[in-house]
This record gives structure tokens, C-alpha cells and sequence, in this order.
């Protein structure tokens, strides 16, 4: 339907954390799936912490947009879930390239 082009997830997700299987596994820290993806310079990602407090997906969910590489790191653990977070990650270029069609597109309406 997309015509193989990826989608973008939001990061209100805190209050369905049990409805989503990712947030069941545990997470593998460090988070590296930036630097397996291939993102120059990524760093590896310890636990996030808020003070004394350690956030834990299967507990807190995506909190804050600071555990999106923890859903993420836990999704690529999952059969099919390296190819989804390959997707997620050409997601932010596909929006651009929809932008550019939506402009292009635009400037024929008469």
C-alpha cells in the first residue's frame, strides 16, 4: 500500500506498554543498534536514568523520547525486527522525499 516506503512511530507509548511484546523482553544494555545500523559516531546507550531512578521499557514503556533506542534495540531482537528498524531509520528520509513529491505536486494545480 505504501509501496514499500516505511512509516514513523510516535513516542507516546508509555501507557501501552504491556500491549506491545517488544516491552516483555528485556532490554540487552548497552543499546547498539545505532552503531549496527550504521550511524557514524553512534554511541552505545546505557540504562536512562532520571535521578536516582533506572527506566526499564517492560516497566516505564518509551517514557520519553529517550527510550526510543531501547524499543528499538529490543524490536531488532525480534524475527523480521532488524528489517523494521531499518525502516524506521530510512523513515525520516522518505519523509523528505514525500515532501519534495507533495511540493513538486503542488506546483501544478492551477
Amino acid at each position: 500500500m505504501l509501496g514499500g516506503r516505511g512509516v514513523a512511530i510516535g513516542t507516546d507509548m508509555n501507557g501501552l506498554a504491556p500491549q506491545f511484546p517488544y516491552s516483555l523482553r528485556k532490554t540487552c544494555y548497552p543499546v547498539d543498534v545505532a552503531r549496527k545500523h550504521g550511524i557514524g559516531g553512534a554511541l552505545d546507550l546505557p540504562p536512562d536514568r532520571l535521578g536516582s531512578r533506572t527506566l526499564d521499557l517492560s516497566r516505564d514503556g518509551v517514557a520519553h523520547v529517550g527510550l526510543v533506542p531501547d524499543f528499538l534495540g529490543t524490536l531488532a531482537d525480534y524475527p523480521l525486527g532488524e528489517q523494521a528498524v531499518t525502516s524506521i531509520f530510512q523513515s525520516a528520509g522518505e519523509f523528505v522525499e514525500m515532501w519534495r513529491m507533495t511540493e513538486e505536486a503542488s506546483r501544478k494545480i492551477p
